[in-house]
């Protein structure tokens, strides 16, 4: 749809922000209902105007067959990423491990996660946030033993896998003594939707005012 959503889903604006492709929030298991605590798109979309309030860039990775549970939040997400606000990518067609399926299975499920991208959200994904960093590299470097086909099927597709090595954390940015906005530029900050939002507020916050020169 190309007119804004319901009043629920309207963004709260701020004075200030602007818009900022350097830093960006990968945010996974969009949308499991089960780890909600109270309303599962609220929540979401919470998440998302705290983001868009200081310019940076929601990188949702999307369950798709999870999503159709919630065609309020497919709407939203579509108009948010026709402002640019959004960059939505895939975490699979529902939250399972890529490692145990056959090169032939990961073809079909991105064709069908792909065709659902066009008809629901109106753009291709290219990057596939797999569930568990399968098929990559874990936090410390080390590579999966299981899923090292997952990467060349996807290349083959057009698409890039990308795993959980150093994933940068809110809580890593409010511990910094030294924060730097050149430091973070660039980088992705990895959240999932029902993290605390008072913790990725502060740590925003905190990458504003350094990139501002104010802290």
């Amino acid at each position: 749809m190309d007119h804004a959503p319901t009043v629920l889903f309207q963004c709260r604006s701020s004075v200030n922000a602007k818009v900022n492709q350097m830093i960006y929030v990968r945010d996974d298991d969009v949308l499991l209902k089960r780890m909600a605590h109270t309303d599962a798109a609220g929540e979401f979309v919470n998440v998302h105007n705290i983001i868009e309030k200081y310019g940076y860039t929601h990188c949702p990775a999307l369950l798709t067959n999870d999503l159709n549970e919630f065609p309020e939040v497919i709407e939203f997400i579509r108009y948010k990423t026709q402002q640019g606000k959004m960059i939505p990518q895939l975490h699979g067609s529902s939250h399972i491990d890529y490692a145990k399926l056959s090169v032939k299975e990961i073809q079909e499920d991105y064709r069908r996660c792909q065709d659902w991208f066009l008809s629901n959200i109106g753009v291709r994904f290219t990057k596939h946030y797999t569930p568990w960093g399968a098929g990559g590299r874990r936090k410390d470097g080390t590579p999966m033993v299981n899923g090292t086909h997952i990467a060349p099927t996807a290349n083959a597709m057009g698409i890039s896998v990308v795993d959980m090595y150093k994933p940068l954390d809110p809580r890593h940015i409010l511990s910094d003594t030294e924060t730097s906005f050149s430091k973070y530029d660039g980088r992705t900050i990895v959240i999932h939707w029902w993290f605390s939002p008072e913790i990725l507020d502060q740590a925003l916050a905190k990458l504003k005012e350094a990139e501002n020169g104010t802290s």
